[in-house]
């Protein structure tokens, strides 16, 4: 699902970075991330949340 939404993103003019959060503690989902390329960015915006991002 993380990489075809990644891959449409990239086709879309207008879209410059994907941003994603995830509870600190959520390593399934850190790793779905990281494979995906994003980068984790620092803290999200939710207490216990990191934030990735990803360039197109």
């Amino acid at each position: 699902m993380v990489a075809g939404i990644v891959q449409w993103a990239k086709h879309q003019p207008e879209v410059r970075q994907i941003e994603a959060e995830t509870n600190n503690d959520n390593r399934a989902s850190i790793r779905v991330l990281e494979k995906n390329s994003f980068v984790c960015v620092g803290v999200g915006l939710e207490p216990d949340t990191i934030r990735f991002l990803h360039w197109s």
